[in-house]
């Protein structure tokens, strides 16, 4: 639903305009279960509204003011908290909810803007700047239902599980409390521009801009805060993570990570008629973008005050009574490789992308118009994720830890750091026409991606990614602290791109007779497109036995080159790689496998749509 009210005022100086937006989707089973009154369903709500106030003093002057005021939901909640989860080491499907957890995400945001501009001689200058405060409220209650794990269906008939875990705080797992998992942030962010097109000459155009952007860091104000992870003194990120400590914030406002107030980006450019005409335009330009981190990266800090607790139960659990009293009957041990803790990078940046292209366009005939044109965008300071205190297979002498970890006091450390680089590169070439009854497009895109990670959150356990499906790798490089050695072509990359589409008016039939009324205002559509594949690698466990590194995402080891691609037709499919070429990696071997070696079949999709628009006459539509 989306009403909108404008107004203008009877001298045309001002006009006014209101606009608001709501909606609301409902996914019912989003946690399937064949128990009906376990089915879990997701709900996701959203609403705004906005004023926007444009006024002309006169005609080389004018000012845009917009006001705007969101608020956001989603959120699922498993039925029956009471009811832990519930599982069978034999696939079957015991009674409870299917999900871990139960989340919740509101956000508030007021939004300021105003520019203003101005039109004089040869140039059109604007500035201005906006204020966004966000507010964010909600909870993942991770383990706080607990969860029992039943050899089989006899052994849950007969009330004995062989596991039992809950969420406890980690500053005190053996005791009976269950985390707070409620949390509030606030986060402000503000920005400045200012810009001017200047026409040099008739056939030069140039625009110059400058912008900056602060992000500002969330901002734990709740009642709750988030313990966070504290680098030691060291010269290196080893040695610091030998003396790594969890801090417990009191009272008062907790930013989550250090504010980056270095984000002052130019951008500039210029379009030059080679002809009079203006037939033939070239145009290029250049530009650094900044991104603040999204907030799935942050939110995970939550899970830092919770460790899960264990219990090895011994004789039959009530499992079915109130779960609070049975936790509480059960003495309880700490877990200390679930879940992973996050750590910032102190000093954190923004991430910025140095965007820069160069085009030229002809106009072949009136109707027809073609373009090419160059692209390049290099992505630095990215936000990357590493699993870090990996074990090692011998002690790290200078810290003297017979465990062969930096600090044997907490697991792996999700450690998201400005580690991420990456490089763009393309071409494009584009035919357009356009004429009274006929659209047509045809382009086609070359172009190369390579980064050294694509997911930061790949694999992680409260990663919020709802659609995004599940990862077989996790977000981490392959060697602990090598983040050059991932260095790859992109998951997401792509390396040919043909699309084509085209839309027809057709003429109107028999337009004499008296079924002339059907054969009018029909639309036929097409739409094609021819793509090649993705990159990837086959992955391959590599144990850990105390020999070598502790790999993560490590690959097959390639035995025969000539001999790793098939084009073999089998049930359901191809198959495109020899099994027999590929074997697993000894204990501590890194395989000889970059990420991202193969690629993938390509697709191709073509779609045909035909239409009709009808007349309402009472409707005047």
């Amino acid at each position: 639903l989306s009403p909108r009210v404008d107004y203008l005022t009877r001298n045309g100086a001002s006009r006014l305009m209101f606009r608001s937006s709501i909606a609301r989707s409902d996914q019912p089973d989003f946690g399937w279960t064949p128990y009906s009154d376990f089915v879990t369903p997701f709900v996701s709500n959203a609403a705004s509204f906005a004023g926007t106030w444009l006024w002309n003093s006169k005609r080389s002057l004018s000012n845009e003011a917009r006001v705007g005021v969101s608020t956001d939901e989603a959120h699922f909640d498993r039925p029956h908290p009471e009811v832990p989860l519930l599982a069978s080491g034999d696939g079957v499907v015991l009674p409870g909810s299917p999900l871990a957890y139960s989340y919740r995400n509101h956000g508030r945001n007021l939004e300021l803007v105003d520019n203003v501009s101005r039109v004089t001689g040869r140039h059109a200058m604007k500035f201005g700047g906006g204020l966004l405060v966000r507010t964010t409220t909600g909870y993942a209650t991770a383990g706080q239902d607990g969860y029992f794990g039943f050899a089989n269906a006899a052994a849950f008939a007969q009330n004995k599980p062989i596991s039992f875990y809950v969420a406890r705080l980690r500053q005190d797992p053996t005791s009976n409390t269950t985390p707070d998992y409620n949390r509030e942030y606030r986060q402000t962010e503000f920005f400045g521009f200012a810009q001017d097109s200047m026409k040099v000459t008739p056939r030069l155009s140039v625009n110059v801009g400058i912008r900056y952007e602060n992000f500002g860091a969330p901002n734990n104000v709740g009642s709750t805060k988030d313990a966070q992870l504290q680098l030691g003194t060291g010269s290196s990120l080893e040695q610091r993570l030998e003396t790594v400590q969890m801090m417990y914030p009191g009272a008062g406002n907790q930013a989550l990570y250090d504010t980056d107030h270095r984000g002052i980006a130019v951008r500039g450019g210029f379009a030059y008629s080679l002809r009079h005409d203006s037939t033939t335009v070239v145009r290029a330009g250049f530009g650094i973008f900044y991104a603040a981190p999204f907030d799935n990266l942050w939110e995970t800090l939550s899970i830092n005050n919770l460790v899960l607790a264990s219990a090895l139960p011994t004789q039959t659990i009530p499992f079915a009574a109130p779960f609070a009293k049975t936790a509480g009957s059960l003495p309880l041990q700490t877990i200390q490789n679930f879940p992973n803790p996050t750590l910032f990078q102190p000093g954190l940046r923004n991430a910025y992308a140095e965007n820069a292209f160069l085009g030229l366009e002809q106009r072949v005939a009136d109707h027809f118009i073609v373009q090419t044109n160059v692209v390049g965008s290099f992505g630095r300071e990215l936000l990357t994720t590493d699993l870090v205190n990996r074990p090692l297979s011998v002690p790290i002498v200078a810290f003297k830890n017979p465990l062969g970890v930096s600090n044997p006091n907490f697991p792996l450390i999700e450690y998201r750091a400005n580690q991420g680089r990456s490089n763009y590169y393309g071409a494009q070439a584009v035919a357009r026409y356009r004429s009274t009854r006929l659209q047509f497009q045809a382009s086609y895109t070359w172009s190369h991606s390579i980064d050294n990670q694509s997911e930061p959150l790949a694999g992680e356990f409260l990663n919020f990614n709802f659609t995004g499906g599940a990862s077989a790798t996790s977000a981490a490089f392959t060697r602990q602290f090598d983040s050059n050695g991932d260095r790859a072509s992109s998951d997401f990359d792509q390396r040919h791109n043909l699309v084509g589409y085209g839309v027809w008016e057709m003429p109107a039939m028999l337009a004499t007779t008296k079924v002339a009324p059907l054969f009018r205002d029909w639309t036929v559509g097409a739409l094609t497109a021819i793509r090649s594949g993705f990159p990837y690698s086959p992955l391959a466990a590599t144990p850990f036995n105390g020999t070598g590194q502790n790999y993560i995402n490590n690959r097959a080891y390639l035995l025969n080159p000539a001999n790793a691609i098939l084009n073999a037709p089998i049930a359901g499919g191809v198959q495109i790689l020899n099994p027999a070429a590929f074997t697993a990696p000894a204990a501590g071997q890194l395989s000889n496998l970059g990420r991202n070696a193969f690629r993938g079949p390509g697709l191709y999709s073509a779609d045909l749509s035909l239409s009709r628009r009808f007349r309402i006459a009472k409707l005047g539509e």
